[in-house]
């Protein structure tokens, strides 16, 4: 199972937002330039968090944590481009990532 995290860069609390514990499916384009995702959101309100970083270009860490496989956890920087609501519950993601998408392993 993934999870997703998010936080704004350089905000003051060490705790990030769970977006969701439920990722459908999630990529990088072949240039390693940009990371999509489809997801079904925790809940509403963090959701509505995560959108509003789109209108407002600012840049967010976001971190991608495997239950099983803490290896191949991941962070990077990014600013969200585009959201889209495929269905009710699923929402689909694209980040232009700041730099590469790092490994823990």
């Amino acid at each position: 199972m993934k999870k997703i995290y998010f936080r704004k860069e350089g905000e003051e609390t060490n705790d990030a937002e769970l977006l969701t514990e439920c990722v459908k499916k999630i990529r990088i384009d072949s240039y390693g330039e940009v990371l999509s995702f489809t997801i079904v959101p925790n809940n509403k309100y963090i959701l509505i968090n995560f959108k509003n970083i789109l209108f407002e270009n600012d840049v967010f860490e976001i971190w991608i944590i495997y239950e099983n496989d803490s290896e191949n956890d991941c962070y990077a920087l990014g600013r969200l481009v585009m959201v889209e609501e495929v269905s009710d519950d699923l929402y689909s993601f694209e980040v232009l990532l700041i730099g590469k998408l790092a490994q823990r392993g």
